[in-house]
């Protein structure tokens, strides 16, 4: 893997095994990006962009930031426990 993907064929599965900064080479095109809006009482709401349920409000942009990566990070193991379920 070190110099190149590796295709490992189990039973009617074909695995694909990259390494680590290969796997961070092929995502890095898929960034997220979010919104924000500030309320009248000063407090900021907003959404990661790309994904439609994670949205948060917080009383600063920066600690809007951290809970939407706390829901970010919640989310994706979610999704990782019930794979077969979001898959489809």
């Amino acid at each position: 893997m070190r110099e190149k993907p590796q295709a490992i064929k189990r039973n009617q599965d074909v695995i694909m095994a990259f390494s680590k900064p290969q796997m961070k080479e092929l995502l890095s095109i898929y960034g997220l990006s979010f919104e924000y809006e500030q309320d009248e009482d000063g407090r900021y709401s907003g959404s990661i962009e790309q994904i439609d349920d994670i949205v948060a409000d917080a009383e600063t942009l920066e600690k809007l930031k951290y809970e939407l990566s706390r829901h970010l990070i919640e989310y994706a193991i979610d999704y990782e426990d019930n794979y077969a379920r979001y898959y489809k």
